[in-house]
């Protein structure tokens, strides 16, 4: 699948300064894209929303934020568990 980010995504990124978690997190990136459909990525759940495209992705106690549209992954957000689904879809 391909992959694209959005500013929001780079921003929280920026935020975190665990090296081990930023590996977590590039390593859950290279799986999304080699798979062929987003529900062969491990640890993702589907959120309820007005579009249903929206998914989150677990990683530890961490939540990434994606949007699928057809074979294209969007990165929208990045964010620890306490705080993600307030500000996520």
């Amino acid at each position: 699948m391909r992959v694209r980010y959005k500013p929001s995504f780079r921003r929280d990124i920026r935020r975190i300064r665990d090296a081990d978690l930023h590996r977590r997190i590039q390593r859950k990136i290279t799986e999304i894209e080699a798979v062929a459909t987003i529900n062969e990525v491990s640890a993702i759940g589907r959120l309820r929303s007005e579009s249903g495209n929206h998914y989150r992705v677990r990683i530890g106690e961490y939540r990434l934020g994606v949007l699928v549209e057809g074979d294209t992954v969007t990165l929208l957000r990045f964010s620890h568990r306490s705080d993600f689904y307030r500000r996520f879809p």
